[in-house]
C-alpha cells in the first residue's frame, strides 16, 4: 500500500494504521480523490521507472535505528539530507533486520538468506564457499563493482568482498571513504556500476568530530561517562542502572553521531549531482541494525530482538526521484534489497534467494501473496516442498547457531513474538504498532497467537537450514591489525 505523508493517520487497504509524518492533509485528500477518480493534474506518487537501471548505489549507514530520523518521525533534526534524499524517494516503513548485530545482518543483506541459512556469525568463521552475493550477480549482469566499507566485520577476509572487483576495507569513515569511492567511480566512466558504501560512523563510542560534537546537548553534560565500547559493554553486564543525564547524554551524542554521517552522505550526494550521476542513479539507504539506550534494560546492541535493533530504515531514490515521499507500510527486510535491485539492473533473479523483490511495491502493484515461501530454500520451492500462508507475512530474526544464542524473533501482521527455543513458556509477545518499543507483553493475556506464531517461528526457520555445517572450514585466522579494529568495535576481547 503506498502512502502519502500527512499531519495525521491515516489507514492501508487492510485498515491497519500507517504513522505519517510532517505535511499537508488537503495535499493528501486531493492526491486520494485524484486516484480514486482519475483527476487530471494530480501526479502518479506510484510512478516507477520504466526498465532497467543500470548505475546502483547502496549505502548501510551501520547501527542507525529508523525512529532517530526526521522521515521516521523524529523530533530533532539528525537527518537533513537523508530526509531530503527521502523527499524524493520511497520509504519503507516497516523494514527490519534479520540479526541485531553486524555480521550476520549484513551478511543477510548481500546474500538475501536468513542468518540462520548463510551461517555468518562473526565467531571464528566466514561466508560459506558457493554462496552466491549482490556484487556477483550485478558483477555477472555487466556492472563494475566497487565497494569502499569501514573494515571490522566487513573486511574482506570474511567473504564480504565476493563478487566486487574493487574491494577496499581500509575504513576512514565517509571522511575518508568517499573520495577513494569518487576516485573509482570517475575512472568507471559511462560504464554501468554498483557502488556499495558502508559507515560505522554511527556507530560507538558516539565522537562527533566539531561542530557537531555538542550540537544535542540541550543541557551540558557534567558526568564521567566516556561512551567507548569497553566501557557501555562493562556497564551491560555489571547490569548497572544509568542516571537518566548519563543516558540522555548517550541519546545526544548518538544524534550528533547521525547528523554528521548525514552531513557525510550529503556531501556524497553533492558529488554525485556535480558529476551528472545523480538523476541516472537508484540510491538505497539501510542499516544492519539499531541501537538501544536502556529500553529493555540494555546498551547499544546486545543480541536483543526489540525494535529498536530491527526497524531499520530503507529508502529508495529512483533515477530522477518521485514526488514525495512515498511511504510503504508494507513490511520489508533487508534480504529483499538484493532481489529488488537484480530486477531493477535486469538481472538474472537468485534462485536462493529468501527475500523478495520490493519494486512491485513501488509500483503499487505489490500483494502479500508475493511472500509465499519466503523461509524455505530455492532448493525446497524447486521440490515442492509447501509453506503455510501465514509465513507469507513473516519477518524472522534469529542466530545461526541456537545453543550460542537460544532466541528467535518473528513478526506477523503487526505483532512480534520473541522466543527462546530451549525455554518454552518464556515467549513475549508485542503489538509492535500499538507498542513499538515494546513495553507491555501480551503473551499472558493472547496465549493462543503466542502459541501459533511461536509454531510458525520454528516451522520457518526450520525450513531454512544451515548452508553447511558450522566449522567446516575451521577457524579462520586474523591478523593483529584486524582484530584490534574488531576490538575497537566491541566484538573481539
Amino acid at each position: 500500500m503506498l502512502l502519502r505523508r500527512s499531519g495525521g493517520r491515516v489507514r492501508d487497504v487492510v485498515g491497519r494504521p500507517a504513522l505519517l509524518h510532517r505535511g499537508r492533509r488537503a495535499g493528501v485528500a486531493w492526491l486520494l480523490l485524484g486516484l480514486l477518480l482519475g483527476l487530471p493534474g494530480c501526479p502518479d506518487r506510484r510512478a516507477d521507472p520504466s526498465g532497467s537501471v543500470r548505475r546502483i548505489v547502496l549505502v548501510s549507514l551501520d547501527t542507525l535505528r529508523a525512529d532517530h530520523l526526521g522521515t521516521y518521525g523524529y523530533p530533532r533534526d539528525t537527518s537533513p539530507r537523508l530526509d531530503a534524499l527521502a523527499e524524493e524517494g520511497f520509504v519503507f516503513e516497516r523494514a527490519v533486520a534479520p540479526a541485531p548485530n553486524t555480521p550476520p545482518s549484513q551478511m543477510s543483506m548481500m546474500t538475501s538468506l536468513y542468518p540462520g541459512r548463510h551461517g555468518f556469525t562473526g565467531n571464528g568463521d566466514r561466508l560459506a564457499p558457493g554462496i552466491e552475493t549482490l556484487a556477483g550477480r550485478l558483477s555477472a549482469a555487466g556492472l563494475a563493482t566497487g565497494g569502499f566499507v569501514d573494515g571490522g566485520y566487513l573486511k574482506a577476509a570474511f567473504g564480504f568482498a565476493r563478487g566486487f572487483d574493487v574491494y577496499d576495507d581500509r575504513g576512514g569513515g565517509l571522511a575518508g571513504l568517499v573520495p577513494r569511492a569518487l576516485r573509482w567511480l570517475d575512472a568507471q566512466g559511462d560504464r554501468p556500476f554498483f557502488l556499495f558504501l558502508h559507515t560505522y560512523d554511527i556507530h560507538a563510542p558516539y565522537v562527533a568530530p566539531e561542530p557537531f560534537a555538542g550540537m544535542f546537548h540541550e543541557v551540558p553534560y557534567e558526568g564521567d561517562l566516556v561512551p567507548t565500547i569497553e566501557r557501555l559493554d562493562a556497564l551491560f553486564r555489571a547490569g548497572a542502572p544509568l542516571s537518566e543525564a548519563d543516558r540522555q547524554h548517550l541519546v545526544d551524542s548518538y544524534d550528533e553521531g547521525i547528523r554528521y554521517a548525514d552531513h557525510q552522505l550529503g556531501r556524497f550526494l553533492d558529488a554525485l549531482a556535480e558529476r551528472g550521476r545523480l538523476d541516472d542513479t537508484l540510491i538505497v539507504v539501510t542499516s544492519d541494525h539499531g541501537e538501544e539506550f536502556g529500553e529493555h534494560g540494555s546498551l547499544v546492541h546486545w543480541q536483543l530482538y526489540y525494535q529498536p535493533n530491527l526497524h531499520v530504515p530503507l529508502i529508495v531514490r529512483p533515477p530522477g526521484g518521485v514526488e514525495g515521499p512515498v511511504r510503504i507500510a508494507e513490511m520489508a527486510e533487508l534480504i529483499d534489497v538484493l532481489p529488488t535491485l537484480l530486477e531493477w539492473a535486469g538481472a538474472p533473479a537468485l534462485p536462493v534467494a529468501q527475500g523478495r523483490s520490493l519494486r512491485p511495491w513501488m509500483r503499487g502493484e505489490g500483494s502479500g501473496r508475493d511472500r509465499s515461501e519466503r523461509a524455505g530454500t530455492g532448493e525446497a520451492r524447486a521440490s515442492g516442498t509447501p509453506a503455510p500462508d501465514a509465513l507469507e507475512r513473516a519477518a524472522f530474526a534469529w542466530w545461526a547457531d541456537p545453543e550460542q544464542l537460544p532466541l528467535r524473533s518473528i513478526i506477523v501482521d503487526g505483532h512480534q513474538l520473541i522466543f527462546d527455543d530451549y525455554a518454552p513458556g518464556k515467549d513475549e509477545l508485542y503489538d509492535i504498532e500499538a507498542d513499538p518499543m515494546a513495553q507491555r507483553d501480551l503473551s499472558g493475556r493472547r496465549p493462543a497467537l503466542a502459541a501459533r506464531l511461536r509454531a510458525l517461528g520454528r516451522q520457518g526457520m526450520l525450513a531454512s537450514p544451515p548452508w553447511r555445517p558450522a566449522g567446516e572450514e575451521g577457524e579462520l585466522k586474523l591478523d593483529d591489525a584486524t582484530r584490534e579494529e574488531l576490538r575497537a568495535l566491541g566484538y573481539e576481547r
